[in-house]
């Protein structure tokens, strides 16, 4: 697999900054789509990810996550209504 430097990923994906390869690499990590920090600067240095698309879930997120705690809300009101019964 070999060392992956943020010369090689910048060069790769111009557009980016070199402050934002960290907020990407550490987003994309977050998100589960690699399973190291490596694994991600590597992904972004062959273009496997769009960078762009990681910048908009940093910017705006996606409700994935908001709609999963609402049902478990529910789910646990639901419990608390029932053990007083």
């Amino acid at each position: 697999m070999g060392r992956v430097f943020a010369e090689s990923v910048l060069k790769a994906n111009p557009e980016i900054s070199r402050f934002d390869l960290i907020y990407i690499a550490s987003k994309m990590y977050r998100m589960g789509l690699r399973p190291t920090l490596a694994d991600c600067l590597r992904a972004l240095e062959s273009n496997e990810v769009d960078p762009k698309d990681i910048i908009e879930e940093i910017v705006s997120p996606s409700n994935h996550n908001e709609e999963e705690n609402q049902e478990e809300r529910i789910r646990g009101s639901q419990n608390i209504v029932e053990d007083k019964k």
